[in-house]
């Protein structure tokens, strides 16, 4: 995903023309700009309309490369429509709805953790209930000494609480420590990755030796 730039106070204005669905555009200064692309500008005739959402003819741009004072464009963006621009016209770096939304993707899109404790005992467990929908992507476990260990993971919906060995969602790829202190899996071969909100968890030990305390962090991303 390609990040859009911001600068704070950036403005300039179109120094000619910009007919409709032309691709390149001149402004008078640039270097007022965003120093890095992609970034947006939003175009519209401001001598009239001081605030741009009253120019019904408003129009944001993605800037895709500078040179000098030309900009490579793309036209007609967040639902703007694709329309002629005269000469004098401000052309500024606002933030826009879809900057926000980009912002707001990432955060609820980005990877989270479902850390387990347990004691290293045969038959302990722990369990979280799953406050969002999400797939899992990769599995740490982790000791607190070097030692081995084997945890299956269970699932199932609210009204089956609790989950049981029937519910393993680990196939034959369970967290293991064989005599070691850190394991990752990032492939989850066979697992069942797909989660749903308010579905239940529980991280099982089926065997450990010489541990004192396990945690296993599953990390997904959220659907």
């Amino acid at each position: 995903m390609s990040w859009f730039d911001l600068r704070n106070n950036a403005r300039t204005t179109l120094a000619a023309a910009l007919a409709q669905s032309a691709t390149a555009a001149t402004v008078a200064d640039a270097s007022a700009l965003p120093a890095e692309t992609p970034f947006l500008l939003t175009v519209w005739d401001r001598d009239t309309y001081p605030d741009p959402g009253d120019d019904a003819n408003m129009e944001i741009v993605e800037v895709t490369a500078v040179a000098s004072n030309a900009l490579t464009i793309v036209r007609g963006q967040e639902g703007t429509a694709d329309v002629a621009h005269g000469s004098g016209e401000a052309a500024a770096n606002l933030l826009t709805a879809g900057t926000v939304k980009q912002i707001e993707d990432a955060i609820d899109g980005g990877p989270r953790q479902i850390v387990f404790t347990l004691p290293a005992v045969a038959g302990a467990q722990a369990i979280v209930r799953l406050g969002c929908a999400g797939t899992l992507t990769s599995a740490v476990i982790m000791g607190d000494v070097s030692g081995s260990t084997v945890v299956d993971v269970w699932k199932s919906s609210y009204g089956d609480y609790p989950p049981t060995a029937s519910n393993s969602i680990t196939a034959s790829a369970k967290p293991t420590l064989s005599s070691q202190i850190t394991n990752t899996d990032s492939t989850l071969t066979g697992w069942t990755k797909t989660f749903a909100e308010d579905e239940w968890m529980i991280a099982n030990v089926d065997s450990a030796s010489v541990l004192g305390t396990i945690i296993l962090v599953l990390t997904y991303v959220r659907s």
